[in-house]
């Protein structure tokens, strides 16, 4: 799926797979950094430095010079996500939001103070899209009772895509180790 292809000023795409469609940001990420300055707030620990810079080396041959238009900065709490998005200043390059939710998952905080935050944090994710594209990227939510910060992202979005591989309920199975069918 060509992401870059639905990113327009003035907007929100949410996309939403599994591991937060680290290969389909990776490649967006890399084609936009191609095209000029983009700035990347990983949430999830989803940024791939390494494979971007594979990927640069393939498409050009300056791939420092490249790679110095990428700011990346990452939030570890769901407060340090509020802080870079008020922190972060109004570009015209676009912005790749890499996990949104991942750490608005953490069960050490409350859902009321979780919903509180994300309210702030859309309200400057909608200040950054006045100026410049943004792409966020989501996991499927891991708990139900959290469901519905995935639903705000939807509602507020331009655009929403999901991953065709994560559109089961996102649940692994553990294999049996012992087959038990009888012969």
């Amino acid at each position: 799926m060509d992401i870059l292809s639905t990113l327009s000023t003035n907007s929100l795409v949410v996309f939403c797979g599994r591991h937060a469609a680290r290969e389909q940001a990776t490649a967006a990420i890399t084609g936009l950094v191609l095209r000029g300055p983009v700035t990347v707030l990983d949430n999830g620990n989803r940024f791939q430095p390494y494979r971007v810079a594979r990927l640069l080396r393939f498409a050009t041959q300056n791939v420092a010079g490249v790679a110095q238009r990428l700011i990346v900065r990452r939030a570890f709490t769901c407060y340090q996500t509020l802080a870079l998005l008020e922190g972060t200043p109004s570009f015209n390059s676009p912005y790749v939001l890499l996990d949104l939710l991942a750490n608005f998952y953490d069960e050490g905080v409350a859902v009321k103070e979780v919903s509180r935050i994300l309210t702030i944090c859309m309200r400057n994710i909608e200040r950054l899209k006045a100026h410049a594209p943004v792409l966020v990227t989501l996991s499927p939510a891991r708990i139900d009772e959290r469901a519905f910060l995935l639903e705000e992202l939807f509602a507020a979005a331009d655009r929403v895509l999901f991953d065709a591989d994560s559109l089961d309920d996102g649940r692994q199975t553990q294999p049996s180790l012992f087959d038990y069918t009888e012969k």
